[in-house]
Protein backbone atom coordinates (compact mmCIF):
# COMPACT_ATOMS: atom_id res chain seq x y z
CA UNK A 1 0.00 0.00 0.00
CA UNK A 2 1.05 3.67 -0.67
CA UNK A 3 0.47 6.76 0.95
CA UNK A 4 1.83 9.82 -1.07
CA UNK A 5 1.80 13.34 0.80
CA UNK A 6 3.94 15.13 -2.57
CA UNK A 7 0.60 17.72 -3.31
CA UNK A 8 0.48 19.22 0.44
CA UNK A 9 2.99 22.59 -0.11
CA UNK A 10 4.45 23.62 3.37
CA UNK A 11 6.00 26.83 3.61
CA UNK A 12 9.24 26.81 4.88
CA UNK A 13 9.36 28.33 8.06
CA UNK A 14 6.54 25.86 9.15
CA UNK A 15 8.42 23.07 7.62
CA UNK A 16 11.27 24.03 9.85
CA UNK A 17 9.34 24.18 12.69
CA UNK A 18 8.53 20.25 11.62
CA UNK A 19 11.79 19.31 11.57
CA UNK A 20 12.55 20.38 15.21
CA UNK A 21 9.41 19.28 16.39
CA UNK A 22 10.32 15.69 15.20
CA UNK A 23 14.19 15.94 16.42
CA UNK A 24 13.00 16.38 19.51
CA UNK A 25 10.85 13.15 19.46
CA UNK A 26 11.58 10.85 22.42
CA UNK A 27 11.53 8.20 19.44
CA UNK A 28 13.87 10.33 17.10
CA UNK A 29 16.14 10.67 20.25
CA UNK A 30 16.11 6.49 20.76
CA UNK A 31 16.88 5.55 16.83
CA UNK A 32 19.90 8.17 16.87
CA UNK A 33 21.36 6.84 20.20
CA UNK A 34 24.23 5.01 18.04
CA UNK A 35 25.90 6.75 15.94
CA UNK A 36 27.26 4.79 12.89
CA UNK A 37 30.65 5.14 10.40
CA UNK A 38 28.40 6.14 7.59
CA UNK A 39 29.12 3.73 4.50
CA UNK A 40 29.26 4.89 0.94
CA UNK A 41 26.08 4.50 -1.23
CA UNK A 42 23.96 4.76 1.92
CA UNK A 43 21.89 7.30 2.80
CA UNK A 44 22.90 8.57 6.25
CA UNK A 45 21.75 6.85 9.19
CA UNK A 46 20.02 9.76 10.95
CA UNK A 47 18.40 10.57 7.47
CA UNK A 48 16.66 7.68 7.78
CA UNK A 49 15.60 7.69 11.46
CA UNK A 50 14.32 11.12 10.83
CA UNK A 51 11.86 9.72 7.95
CA UNK A 52 10.94 6.68 10.82
CA UNK A 53 10.02 9.24 13.53
CA UNK A 54 8.54 11.39 10.86
CA UNK A 55 5.10 8.85 10.77
CA UNK A 56 5.07 8.96 14.63
CA UNK A 57 4.96 12.71 14.52
CA UNK A 58 2.53 12.42 11.85
CA UNK A 59 0.22 9.97 13.39
CA UNK A 60 0.57 12.14 16.86
CA UNK A 61 -0.50 15.30 14.94
CA UNK A 62 -2.93 14.24 12.33
CA UNK A 63 -4.58 11.18 14.23
CA UNK A 64 -7.92 11.67 12.66
CA UNK A 65 -6.94 11.87 9.01
CA UNK A 66 -4.47 8.33 9.20
CA UNK A 67 -5.46 5.88 6.47
CA UNK A 68 -4.36 2.13 6.80
CA UNK A 69 -0.78 3.02 5.60
CA UNK A 70 0.08 5.77 8.04
CA UNK A 71 -1.23 3.89 10.83
CA UNK A 72 0.74 0.63 10.28
CA UNK A 73 3.77 3.02 9.60
CA UNK A 74 3.65 4.78 12.63
CA UNK A 75 3.06 1.39 14.94
CA UNK A 76 5.99 -0.04 13.22
CA UNK A 77 8.35 3.00 13.91
CA UNK A 78 7.31 3.22 17.21
CA UNK A 79 8.08 -0.18 18.10
CA UNK A 80 11.44 -0.36 16.40
CA UNK A 81 12.66 2.87 18.54
CA UNK A 82 10.97 1.82 21.66
CA UNK A 83 12.02 -1.97 21.89
CA UNK A 84 15.06 -0.38 20.49
CA UNK A 85 15.88 -2.83 17.55
CA UNK A 86 18.74 -3.23 15.41
CA UNK A 87 20.05 -1.61 12.13
CA UNK A 88 21.62 -3.65 9.50
CA UNK A 89 22.63 -2.50 6.29
CA UNK A 90 22.08 -4.89 3.24
CA UNK A 91 24.89 -4.93 0.82
CA UNK A 92 24.64 -4.59 -2.69
CA UNK A 93 25.78 -7.56 -3.90
CA UNK A 94 24.05 -9.30 -1.69
CA UNK A 95 20.80 -7.01 -2.52
CA UNK A 96 20.94 -7.70 -6.36
CA UNK A 97 21.65 -11.31 -5.65
CA UNK A 98 18.29 -11.46 -3.18
CA UNK A 99 16.86 -9.62 -6.23
CA UNK A 100 17.66 -12.22 -8.73
CA UNK A 101 16.65 -15.19 -6.38
CA UNK A 102 12.58 -16.66 -6.73
CA UNK A 103 10.58 -15.80 -3.91
CA UNK A 104 9.24 -19.29 -2.35
CA UNK A 105 4.81 -19.43 -1.98
CA UNK A 106 5.46 -20.80 1.09
CA UNK A 107 7.54 -20.38 4.27
CA UNK A 108 6.59 -22.69 6.38
CA UNK A 109 9.63 -23.18 8.99
CA UNK A 110 11.03 -19.13 9.10
CA UNK A 111 11.74 -18.70 12.36
CA UNK A 112 12.43 -15.48 14.15
CA UNK A 113 15.88 -14.37 13.30
CA UNK A 114 15.04 -10.90 14.86
CA UNK A 115 11.68 -9.51 16.37
CA UNK A 116 12.00 -6.47 13.75
CA UNK A 117 14.51 -3.81 13.27
CA UNK A 118 15.66 -1.24 10.09
CA UNK A 119 17.66 -2.74 6.78
CA UNK A 120 19.72 0.10 5.18
CA UNK A 121 19.03 -0.23 1.35
CA UNK A 122 22.04 0.24 -1.34
CA UNK A 123 21.14 3.65 -3.02
CA UNK A 124 19.55 3.86 -6.54
CA UNK A 125 18.97 0.12 -6.48
CA UNK A 126 15.26 0.40 -5.91
CA UNK A 127 13.67 3.15 -7.32
CA UNK A 128 10.00 4.76 -7.72
CA UNK A 129 8.33 4.50 -11.02
CA UNK A 130 9.72 8.58 -10.55
CA UNK A 131 13.10 7.76 -9.82
CA UNK A 132 13.17 8.17 -5.97
CA UNK A 133 15.66 5.84 -4.06
CA UNK A 134 13.86 3.53 -1.68
CA UNK A 135 16.64 3.59 1.13
CA UNK A 136 15.20 1.41 3.99
CA UNK A 137 13.15 -1.10 5.02
CA UNK A 138 11.83 -0.94 8.62
CA UNK A 139 10.14 -3.95 9.92
CA UNK A 140 8.52 -6.14 12.83
CA UNK A 141 8.00 -9.70 12.99
CA UNK A 142 5.19 -11.12 14.95
CA UNK A 143 4.90 -14.80 15.84
CA UNK A 144 0.93 -15.83 17.74
CA UNK A 145 2.80 -16.34 21.19
CA UNK A 146 3.74 -12.25 21.56
CA UNK A 147 1.87 -10.37 23.78
CA UNK A 148 -0.48 -8.07 21.86
CA UNK A 149 -0.19 -4.51 22.92
CA UNK A 150 -1.59 -1.05 22.52
CA UNK A 151 0.83 1.33 20.57
CA UNK A 152 0.48 4.71 22.52
CA UNK A 153 0.92 7.29 19.50
CA UNK A 154 -0.07 10.31 21.86
CA UNK A 155 -2.92 11.37 23.13
CA UNK A 156 -5.35 11.36 20.84
CA UNK A 157 -4.52 8.07 19.39
CA UNK A 158 -3.82 4.71 20.18
CA UNK A 159 -3.31 1.70 17.68
CA UNK A 160 -4.78 -1.78 19.24
CA UNK A 161 -2.82 -4.98 17.59
CA UNK A 162 -5.11 -7.47 16.60
CA UNK A 163 -4.22 -11.14 17.60
CA UNK A 164 -3.08 -13.67 14.75
CA UNK A 165 -2.73 -17.32 14.15
CA UNK A 166 0.10 -17.70 12.03
CA UNK A 167 3.33 -15.31 11.93
CA UNK A 168 3.33 -12.27 10.50
CA UNK A 169 5.75 -9.85 8.99
CA UNK A 170 5.13 -6.26 9.47
CA UNK A 171 7.25 -3.57 7.20
CA UNK A 172 7.18 0.10 5.54
CA UNK A 173 9.41 2.22 3.63
CA UNK A 174 8.95 6.23 4.00
CA UNK A 175 10.57 8.51 0.99
CA UNK A 176 12.16 11.85 1.43
CA UNK A 177 8.83 13.32 -0.18
CA UNK A 178 6.94 11.87 2.53
CA UNK A 179 5.70 8.61 0.00
CA UNK A 180 4.78 5.74 1.85
CA UNK A 181 4.91 2.06 1.49
CA UNK A 182 4.15 -0.45 3.79
CA UNK A 183 2.45 -3.82 3.44
CA UNK A 184 1.56 -7.01 6.26
CA UNK A 185 3.06 -10.60 4.44
CA UNK A 186 1.02 -13.49 6.79
CA UNK A 187 3.00 -16.35 7.33
CA UNK A 188 0.76 -19.22 6.50
CA UNK A 189 1.71 -23.04 6.75
CA UNK A 190 0.91 -23.32 3.36
CA UNK A 191 1.69 -19.77 1.15
CA UNK A 192 2.53 -16.54 1.75
CA UNK A 193 0.15 -13.95 1.83
CA UNK A 194 1.35 -10.06 0.77
CA UNK A 195 -2.21 -8.79 0.99
CA UNK A 196 -3.80 -6.34 -1.11
CA UNK A 197 -1.81 -4.12 -2.72
CA UNK A 198 -3.87 -0.84 -3.35
CA UNK A 199 -3.57 2.89 -2.96
CA UNK A 200 -4.15 4.66 0.37
CA UNK A 201 -7.64 6.44 0.18
CA UNK A 202 -6.35 9.87 1.60
CA UNK A 203 -6.91 11.56 -1.69
CA UNK A 204 -5.91 15.27 -0.30
CA UNK A 205 -2.41 14.07 -0.79
CA UNK A 206 -2.29 12.51 -4.04
CA UNK A 207 -0.54 13.62 -7.25
CA UNK A 208 -1.23 11.69 -10.78
CA UNK A 209 0.84 8.43 -9.85
CA UNK A 210 0.83 5.15 -11.93
CA UNK A 211 -0.79 2.18 -9.61
CA UNK A 212 0.51 -0.45 -11.90
CA UNK A 213 4.23 0.94 -11.47
CA UNK A 214 3.60 1.44 -7.69
CA UNK A 215 1.95 -1.95 -6.82
CA UNK A 216 5.02 -3.44 -8.99
CA UNK A 217 7.65 -1.56 -6.21
CA UNK A 218 5.58 -2.29 -3.27
CA UNK A 219 5.59 -5.77 -4.52
CA UNK A 220 9.83 -5.70 -5.03
CA UNK A 221 10.40 -4.41 -1.54
CA UNK A 222 7.72 -7.07 0.30
CA UNK A 223 9.67 -9.19 -1.84
CA UNK A 224 13.42 -8.15 -0.85
CA UNK A 225 11.97 -8.67 3.03
CA UNK A 226 10.89 -12.05 2.72
CA UNK A 227 14.55 -12.75 1.17
CA UNK A 228 16.31 -10.92 3.44
CA UNK A 229 14.82 -12.75 6.39
CA UNK A 230 15.37 -16.47 4.69
CA UNK A 231 18.79 -15.65 3.86
CA UNK A 232 19.54 -14.35 7.48
CA UNK A 233 18.17 -17.99 8.75
CA UNK A 234 20.03 -20.04 6.08
CA UNK A 235 23.20 -18.35 5.95
CA UNK A 236 23.27 -17.28 9.34
CA UNK A 237 27.48 -16.73 8.53
CA UNK A 238 26.55 -13.83 6.60
CA UNK A 239 25.08 -11.66 9.10
CA UNK A 240 27.32 -9.37 11.78
CA UNK A 241 26.25 -10.79 15.30
CA UNK A 242 26.58 -7.32 16.51
CA UNK A 243 27.51 -4.12 15.81
CA UNK A 244 31.19 -3.26 16.76
CA UNK A 245 32.34 0.21 18.68
CA UNK A 246 35.30 2.07 16.82
CA UNK A 247 38.80 2.11 18.71
CA UNK A 248 40.64 4.59 19.65
CA UNK A 249 44.12 4.93 18.77
CA UNK A 250 46.56 5.37 21.82
CA UNK A 251 47.17 9.42 22.54
CA UNK A 252 43.49 9.78 22.13
CA UNK A 253 41.51 10.69 24.74
CA UNK A 254 38.79 8.41 25.28
CA UNK A 255 35.22 9.80 23.71
CA UNK A 256 31.80 10.28 25.92
CA UNK A 257 29.01 6.99 25.36
CA UNK A 258 26.90 9.10 23.06
CA UNK A 259 29.90 10.04 21.16
CA UNK A 260 30.78 6.88 20.69
CA UNK A 261 31.45 5.91 16.77
CA UNK A 262 29.88 2.14 15.57
CA UNK A 263 30.62 0.54 12.95
CA UNK A 264 28.11 -0.34 10.67
CA UNK A 265 26.44 -3.98 11.30
CA UNK A 266 25.93 -5.87 8.13
CA UNK A 267 24.47 -8.15 5.98
CA UNK A 268 26.16 -10.17 3.54
CA UNK A 269 29.46 -7.39 4.25
CA UNK A 270 31.69 -9.63 2.11
CA UNK A 271 29.56 -11.48 -0.53
CA UNK A 272 30.69 -12.03 -3.78
CA UNK A 273 27.94 -12.80 -6.91
CA UNK A 274 28.18 -16.24 -8.19
CA UNK A 275 29.49 -16.11 -11.85
CA UNK A 276 30.29 -18.52 -14.79
CA UNK A 277 31.35 -18.33 -17.95
CA UNK A 278 29.90 -20.44 -20.24
CA UNK A 279 30.66 -21.88 -24.28
CA UNK A 280 28.79 -19.98 -26.74
CA UNK A 281 28.45 -20.82 -30.26
CA UNK A 282 30.62 -18.35 -32.66
CA UNK A 283 29.59 -14.70 -33.49
CA UNK A 284 27.91 -13.69 -36.88
CA UNK A 285 25.27 -15.70 -38.80
CA UNK A 286 21.48 -14.46 -38.30
CA UNK A 287 21.31 -14.88 -34.49
CA UNK A 288 21.98 -12.38 -31.80
CA UNK A 289 24.96 -13.04 -29.77
CA UNK A 290 24.44 -14.61 -26.43
CA UNK A 291 24.68 -11.80 -23.84
CA UNK A 292 25.09 -11.97 -19.86
CA UNK A 293 21.91 -13.15 -18.22
CA UNK A 294 21.07 -14.63 -14.83
CA UNK A 295 20.73 -17.91 -13.80
CA UNK A 296 17.94 -17.38 -10.86
CA UNK A 297 18.32 -18.43 -7.35
CA UNK A 298 16.02 -20.49 -5.14
CA UNK A 299 14.93 -21.12 -1.55
CA UNK A 300 14.18 -24.66 -0.41
CA UNK A 301 13.55 -26.38 2.67
CA UNK A 302 15.42 -29.83 3.31
CA UNK A 303 15.77 -32.62 5.83
CA UNK A 304 18.35 -33.02 8.39
CA UNK A 305 19.11 -34.36 11.64
CA UNK A 306 18.03 -38.01 12.68
CA UNK A 307 15.19 -39.00 10.02
CA UNK A 308 12.63 -39.99 12.53
CA UNK A 309 12.43 -36.36 13.95
CA UNK A 310 11.50 -35.34 10.71
CA UNK A 311 13.18 -31.64 10.83
CA UNK A 312 13.85 -29.31 7.68
CA UNK A 313 15.87 -26.41 7.65
CA UNK A 314 15.72 -23.65 4.55
CA UNK A 315 19.11 -23.43 2.09
CA UNK A 316 19.78 -20.59 -0.19
CA UNK A 317 20.82 -21.62 -3.83
CA UNK A 318 22.43 -18.78 -4.79
CA UNK A 319 21.69 -16.88 -8.29
CA UNK A 320 24.43 -16.99 -10.86
CA UNK A 321 25.45 -14.42 -13.53
CA UNK A 322 26.02 -16.61 -16.64
CA UNK A 323 28.44 -14.94 -19.38
CA UNK A 324 28.61 -16.63 -22.58
CA UNK A 325 32.24 -16.77 -24.02
CA UNK A 326 32.22 -17.60 -27.69
CA UNK A 327 34.31 -19.91 -29.47
CA UNK A 328 36.01 -19.57 -32.47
Amino acid sequence: MTQNFINRKIPKRTAKLIREEIKQLPEYQKLISKCYREPSGYTSHRAVCYEIAHSIWNARVSPKTLDWVAANSASIAYQVAHLELPTLWLSKPLAIALNETNTPTQIAGLRRVLPGGIIMLPENLFKTPDDQPCTFIAWIHRLPEDEVIDINLGPKFTVSQSPIEQGQICWFSALANRRIYSGNVKCLPDEVEFGAIDLATNLRYFTDIDEEAESDIIASLQRLIIQTLLVMQARPDLVDETHTRITQGAGFKKPKVENQMWNPRWIGKNYVIREETVSAPPSGGTHASPRPHWRKGHNRRVPFGPREENQRKWIWLEPTLVYPQHTT
